[in-house]
């Protein structure tokens, strides 16, 4: 028995001494570096671990990448808006698609998951192979262990676990990442006479067993983060006597709303927006429906963007956990350079998400400074202002002063010299930055470390 035993445990040793030598590297030590228009990873000395060699990558999360092996483009027409009814789609003609083969690799430039899935994207334009206007492959990245997949054939989408074997089967028509045990899905459910689209598809959500959570009512829904989602419910007035409102801003800046004419035999759609918990379950329906709503960050605060900016005054705004605005309250601003740039009420021009703990945000003058959860302003000790921010990742930030970037860490302290033409963070030991030589038209790319030194760069020849 005890020789059973034995063997039992030096039989488990060797599989995890295996899956140890075959995920070497943690997600976050390998970086994406492009070269010569293909992309491969580098670890935080620069040192190459998987050559360039692929389309298109994502970065490492539950030890896998996406691989982009093959790109392909076709026009055709949206059969699926004409096999569900709809009567806007007989205008449609033809759509152009790119579709992407990938698969999944592992730190040892492994296929863990065959590069025979597929996905495809509506576009506008041709674009290069090599460069993509948009990067696909972040959501197609595992979540708590699963990703989204497309089916070929219906071109729907379910999630398949880290093994390449399907968890749950393609029967939606949109799906988001897993977060907390839960993923936001879509699935079509028509509105007889409505011919609005977004009114046809409707999201909800469902858990790791593909089991619904929701009742599947909403327009859009957020992915849940820190126990908070967002979700819009629009739907066919019960009252057609309802008025329509216009919005519009006085001189003081305050909103006006005025009742308009309206075609009664016009279906008039009321709109929702909610705040839902943890379990989905709505727990505001008040909030206010001429904002956009983004995922909360992990601060537990999240952004909402005016859709009409441009009639209404500044964008932005901060929500807690509650569905309340953040507004200014016993604000203790000491730096005098920063009083005078406290911005009326709770509207910013501009602003970066909530995270570690700060936020950057845009006054009317164009600057920016950073704030905390109760509107406190921070930035440098000598009252300088900045040209450009990015959002904290890792203790650090980047920032713009005078048409160059550099990094401050969270004493608000310049800890590597605003000297790029573009940085951001690459992730948590290594800094993307971009350099240009406008008289030889020389492009520089790098990644740098925390001490500023060059781990990896790569020079192109000609500004893009």
């Amino acid at each position: 028995m005890k020789t059973i035993i034995r063997f039992a445990v030096l039989g488990f040793l060797v599989l995890y001494c295996h899956s140890c030598q075959n995920n070497k590297y943690r997600d976050e030590e390998l970086y994406r570096i492009m070269e010569k228009g293909l992309w491969g990873f580098v670890d935080t000395l620069g040192k190459k671990v998987i050559e360039p060699q692929y389309i298109s990558v994502s970065d490492f999360s539950n030890n896998l990448a996406v691989a982009v092996v093959d790109t392909f483009y076709d026009y055709r027409s949206d059969s699926t808006l004409h096999k569900l009814g709809l009567g806007f789609a007989k205008e449609v003609k033809k759509q152009f698609f790119i579709t992407l083969r990938y698969g999944y690799i592992n730190s040892e430039n492994d296929f863990v998951i065959k590069p025979n899935l597929i996905r495809r994207f509506a576009v506008t334009e041709k674009i290069n192979d090599t460069h993509f206007l948009i990067d696909p492959t972040n959501e197609l990245s595992f979540s708590e262990g699963l990703a989204p997949f497309q089916d070929s054939v219906s071109w729907k989408f379910g999630y398949i676990d880290t093994l390449g074997c399907q968890r749950i089967p393609a029967q939606y028509y949109n799906c988001k990442p897993y977060s907390m045990g839960k993923a936001a899905v879509s699935i079509f459910k028509r509105n007889e006479g409505v011919l609005l689209s977004d009114l046809c598809f409707k999201w909800g959500y469902i858990d790791t067993q593909g089991k619904p959570l929701t009742e599947f009512i909403y327009s859009d829904l957020t992915s849940c983060v820190k126990g908070r989602s967002f979700g819009t419910i629009i739907s066919l007035s019960k009252d057609q006597e309802l008025p329509q409102k216009s919005v519009s801003q006085n001189e003081n800046g305050e909103l006006e709303f005025e009742d308009i004419d309206v075609d009664k035999n016009m279906p008039i759609l009321a709109i929702v927006k909610v705040l839902l918990d943890e379990h989905g379950n709505i727990i505001r329906d008040d909030l206010p429906v001429i904002y956009d709503y983004y995922n909360f960050s992990s601060d537990g605060i999240a952004l909402a963007k005016r859709q009409n900016a441009e009639m209404l005054g500044p964008d932005y705004i901060f929500i807690d956990k509650n569905g309340d605005l953040l507004t200014p309250h016993d604000v203790q601003n000491t730096n005098p350079h920063f009083i005078t740039v406290l911005p009326d009420e709770h509207y910013f021009v501009n602003a970066t998400a909530m995270c570690e703990g700060y936020a950057g945000v845009q006054n009317s003058n164009g600057t920016w400074l950073f704030i905390d959860k109760n509107l406190n302003l921070y930035g440098p000790d000598d009252g300088s202002l900045f040209d450009g921010v990015n959002r904290f990742q890792y203790g650090l930030a980047p920032v713009c002063q005078g048409g160059r970037w550099g990094y401050i860490d969270k004493n608000f302290n310049i800890v590597i010299p605003l000297k790029y033409k573009w940085a951001e963070l690459a992730g948590k030991h290594l800094l993307r930055v971009v350099q240009f030589n406008e008289k030889s038209h020389i492009r520089i790319e790098s990644l740098i470390n925390r001490r500023d030194s060059i781990v990896w760069q790569r020079v192109d020849n000609k500004i893009n």
